[in-house]
């Protein structure tokens, strides 16, 4: 992998990932709506599994908005950097965001494993 990117392909990642990040807090409060329904309809048996998921959730909404955060930060020095250096953000250059990239991958495949492992719950209990 290249240790550089052009300013433009790193932005453009960048945009995709704070959709993304925005997209499964949309999903997460969706799962907040269905489990709330799980617990009108269901007996003391799904108790424990619902207290996992709140906090499953919880924790997946607090990794979101770090992520995000750290997602503007990088977006910000991009056009900092651009002015700083005199540069149009279409000559830029920047350092390729490998941690960041990696951040982002290990958040999509933890969010999909939650996601299966809570629909199979609902499989389950939801009647």
């Amino acid at each position: 992998m290249s240790s550089t990117m052009p300013a433009t392909e790193l932005h453009g990642e960048i945009t995709e990932w704070k959709n993304l990040v925005n997209l499964i807090r949309d999903e997460l409060k969706m799962f907040n709506h269905s489990l709330t329904e799980v617990v009108k309809k269901n007996t003391s048996e799904a108790m424990p599994y619902v207290e996992h998921f709140q906090n499953q959730f919880i924790r997946q909404n607090e990794v979101s908005d770090e992520l995000f955060h750290d997602l503007k930060q990088a977006d910000k020095a991009i056009k900092t950097k651009a002015e700083e250096d005199g540069t149009e953000i279409e000559q830029l250059v920047v350092d390729n965001p490998i941690e960041l990239r990696s951040r982002t991958d290990s958040y999509r495949k933890l969010f999909n494993e939650l996601k299966v492992e809570y629909h199979n719950f609902l499989s389950k209990y939801q009647n």
